[in-house]
Formats: structure tokens, C-alpha cells, sequence
């Protein structure tokens, strides 16, 4: 009887150190695919992150030449634009120039014009040299004479004034 029970003894005693390795074994290899886990997915969250940021810092430079330049982009950052960035582009635009259009009594302020913003909506505007007859934009017309001083011109027609004061200045030259 003794030689049966230390046989069975030996055998569930071999077994059970066959299986505690296997699980010590098994226990190692799931620490080891979760460590493996672990890296893939911080590495695939610090791709992610800088790949946002990349993304982010285009739109930003996107955004700036839409300010400097305005609603059209020349050719050669068309042509360095994917789908995607040219569409926000457009978009942006499109809702820049809405909002633009609808400040002031649906009046406009094209606000690309100042790099500050505007103090007041009308300028005072003080004639140093005879012009003559100048149409703005909203239909008004204003005489430009000599000393005379113009009120108020709405802010949408400062290109227009500095438009006058270059072809003045270079009949000046002439």
C-alpha cells in the first residue's frame, strides 16, 4: 500500500510542479504581452499626439495667411495643402467673410484691413490737398477739397482712402 500511495503522491507531486511552472510560465508571458501592451499604446498615443499637433499647427499657419493674404491662396501653398486643409481653408474663409459681412448694420468691416482693432466705425477724415468727388462704398458720395474736413466715413472705406492718398503722393512725384 505504501509503495502505491508514494507512487500517487509522486505522480500528483510531479504534476503539480509540472502545472505551477506552467502557470509561473504563463504568468510571465501575460506580464510580458501586457508589458508589450503597455508600450505599443503609449507609443501609439505620443504618435497621435504629435501628429495632432502637427495637424494643429498647419491650420494655425493656414489661418495666418488667410489674415495676411486673404481668401485666395496662392499657388504655390496651394499646391503644399492636402483635400482636407484646403477645405478648411475655404470654409474658415467663407464663415471669416460672413461674419465680416454682418458687423456694422449688415454693413461690413473687412477686419484683414487693421492689425489692431478699430476704436470707432467712423473716422474724421481732414483733406490736406484738393481730390474732388470721391464715391464710397455705401452709395454716398463726399466732396474732397482743400482743408475741408469729411464726417463720418464709415471704416470699410479706409482702402479706398489710402488708395487716393498713393495716387496723390505719386502725382506729388510727377
Amino acid at each position: 500500500m505504501s509503495t502505491i500511495s508514494q507512487t500517487l503522491y509522486q505522480s500528483l507531486h510531479a504534476d503539480s510542479e509540472i502545472s505551477s511552472g506552467d502557470l509561473d510560465q504563463s504568468i510571465m508571458e501575460n506580464r510580458n504581452k501586457l508589458l508589450v501592451s503597455k508600450i505599443y499604446l503609449r507609443a501609439f498615443l505620443w504618435n497621435k499626439r504629435c501628429l495632432l499637433a502637427y495637424h494643429h499647427d498647419r491650420l494655425q499657419k493656414l489661418k495666418k495667411i488667410r489674415w495676411q493674404l486673404g481668401a485666395i491662396l496662392p499657388i504655390e501653398i496651394r499646391s503644399n495643402i492636402s483635400e482636407d486643409e484646403l477645405r478648411w481653408f475655404l470654409n474658415y474663409s467663407k464663415n471669416l467673410s460672413d461674419y465680416m459681412s454682418r458687423l456694422s448694420d449688415n454693413k461690413g468691416i473687412d477686419l484683414s484691413l487693421m492689425k489692431a482693432p478699430p476704436k470707432k466705425l467712423y473716422i474724421q477724415v481732414r483733406c490736406i490737398t484738393e481730390y474732388g468727388r470721391l464715391d464710397l462704398d455705401d452709395g454716398t458720395s463726399v466732396i474732397l477739397s482743400k482743408d475741408s474736413m469729411v464726417i463720418p466715413i464709415h471704416m470699410s472705406n479706409v482702402i479706398k482712402l489710402k488708395q487716393i492718398i498713393i495716387c496723390l503722393c505719386l502725382n506729388a512725384k510727377n
